[in-house]
């Protein structure tokens, strides 16, 4: 597969393409190496590390993931909403999305059924009511408020 991708005229193209780009490069059985010069003005240079630093921080806004019910269990299953407490967090889904566990007081682990009932929703994209399959958490969530499948 490797080896009928290297012989495409696509492949073959791109490689002529960056020896014209980059004449101060040789090509080596499909790496590229580049020779060192003592020429440092070419300051679009791909391969200049001040370069690539400074298009990281000028083009791209790293923004932290939003932590969800798999990260920790005060955060509620079908909104992503934080609560101070587990305790917290099963008040705001029953008020909020009328989810409730009945027989609690039977029930060994909540924890465990917590951490289930999130991996199923975040791991396998699933409806925790009908067990319809989506593309993405957004779409479960989305799903489950919409016909209070919560």
């Amino acid at each position: 597969m490797y080896e009928q991708h290297l012989n495409s005229k696509k492949h073959k193209q791109k490689q002529k393409n960056i020896k014209r780009k980059n004449s101060n490069s040789t090509h080596d059985g499909g790496s590229v190496m580049i020779k060192e010069s003592d020429d440092h003005s070419d300051s679009n240079n791909p391969f200049d590390e001040e370069f690539v630093s400074k298009s990281l921080t000028e083009n791209s806004k790293i923004e932290e993931p939003r932590k969800t019910s798999m990260d920790s269990l005060r955060i509620c299953l079908f909104c992503n909403k934080p609560s101070e407490g587990v305790k917290r967090n099963l008040d705001h889904m029953r008020v909020e999305h009328s989810f409730y566990i009945l027989d609690i007081d039977c029930l060994i682990s909540l924890k465990a059924l917590l951490h289930y009932l999130s991996e199923k929703i975040h791991v396998g994209h699933c409806c925790v009511n009908c067990n319809r399959n989506f593309k993405d958490v957004l779409s479960v969530q989305n799903h489950m408020k919409d016909l209070s499948h919560c």
